[in-house]
């Protein structure tokens, strides 16, 4: 059973840059890693930028990345150094796991059609609500430095009624945008920015209807 206190862990991959490099490298298996890249369908200054950088690229290339190796998104940002492949029997294993595709929300460059795998396993160490998960990534810099722009955002549908302060995404116009949100006094909605530039506000109880909350933000990577 998830625990109800398991909120927003903020897993920033400023430190494990260089293992998404390496784990990518593993997972070619030897290949040229510009042959392999073209083979696939990764752009090549993608490439350029990964092993120069260390750095996982956007999420349309991400995306080719996990369909080309057929591991998780979540592996590839954030699989601890010991669980590396060592073999090529390794690498069959892990590409076996049971998998979840989640639907992909709020993206200019992606569409619902572009599904995100993330393995089961450790998809139910945040939340127990699997068929409720969505993808979703944060627009603008409201949430700076907690958030930032293009973050990969895990949203719990099922949780869209604010009975628990935390972190929320709201839809406005199509937008994706993560925020701070609380019940106020007399059933109003407290919503406020991390980013101190950004004013909050209160959205008063007959405004509510208004109000568009997806869902709780459940996990997040920070720095993709």
């Amino acid at each position: 059973m998830v625990s109800e206190k398991v909120i927003v862990k903020n897993q920033r991959l400023t430190n494990g840059d260089i293992l998404f490099k390496e784990r990518l490298l593993k997972l070619m298996q030897g290949e040229k890693p510009y042959a392999w890249a073209s083979a696939n369908g990764i752009a090549k200054s993608s490439m350029h930028n990964i092993l120069q950088s260390g750095r996982p690229p956007g999420a349309d290339q991400l995306i080719k990345i996990s369909n080309a190796t057929g591991v998780s998104i979540d592996w590839l940002l954030k699989g601890e150094e010991s669980s590396f492949p060592s073999t090529a029997g390794e690498v069959e294993k892990h590409k076996s796991d049971d998998l979840l595709w989640l639907t992909v929300a709020g993206h200019s460059n992606l569409t619902h059609k572009d599904k995100m795998p993330f393995s089961i396993q450790w998809l139910s160490h945040y939340t127990s609500e699997l068929d409720n998960i969505v993808v979703v990534f944060q627009t603008g810099d409201s949430m700076e430095p907690t958030l930032s722009k293009d973050d990969l955002l895990l949203v719990d549908k099922s949780k869209n009624d604010i009975s628990n302060a935390g972190i929320y995404v709201i839809e406005n116009k199509g937008s994706h945008e993560a925020k701070r949100i609380q019940r106020g006094m007399g059933d109003e909605v407290l919503i406020s920015n991390d980013n101190s530039r950004y004013a909050n506000m209160t959205v008063k109880k007959q405004d509510r209807a208004q109000l568009n909350i997806i869902g709780k933000v459940v996990y997040y990577f920070h720095g993709l």
